[in-house]
């Protein structure tokens, strides 16, 4: 005799949850909870619909906090879906505009939401519901204009310690 037995599973998303990476294909989208329907995104991919889906998923209506790290196509393009049906407070980005096409791109899409993208406080330790944000890369001295093709990019992201209930 042979019986079949569908193993449990734990559901989605996983109760006490401090982390989940978003499968955003190439590209990076972080999501820390901040309390009831509520998180702090950092980076939105490359896609739109699979950002959104994935906020969707993890039932995020609330965003207090959307950090973009840099304005690479990887980490912004997503951008659109972070803010679609959702309450977005703040948008944090780097102090390097560059390259151009992603800081335009951040820049219309936070502009038909009502926000302003301003640089991540760097130093700055503050709390965003239940988590606990320290920014530390770029120092306020660095620079804010690249060469214009995005190559700089990587070094100049922000850089974050993040606590989450502990």
């Amino acid at each position: 005799a042979t019986m079949l037995v569908r193993l449990p599973t734990p559901g989605w998303p996983p109760v006490g949850w401090v982390l989940v990476a978003c499968d955003v294909g190439q590209g990076d989208a972080l999501v820390l909870p901040a309390g009831p329907h509520a998180a702090v995104v950092v980076d939105a991919g490359p896609d739109p619909g699979a950002v959104d889906d994935c906020l969707d998923g993890l039932d995020v209506r609330s965003v207090p906090l959307l950090v973009l790290t840099h304005f690479h196509a990887d980490h912004v393009d997503g951008v659109v879906g972070v803010l679609a049906g959702r309450t977005v407070g703040e948008v944090d980005t780097t102090r390097l505009l560059d390259p151009p096409a992603g800081v335009a791109e951040v820049d219309a899409a936070a502009s038909r939401a009502g926000l302003t993208p301003t640089p991540a406080p760097y130093g700055v330790t503050r709390r965003v519901g239940e988590v606990t944000l320290q920014v530390l890369w770029p120092p306020p001295d660095s620079p804010t204009v690249g060469p214009g093709d995005g190559s700089t990019a990587n070094e100049a992201s922000v850089v974050m310690l993040a606590q989450v209930r502990g």
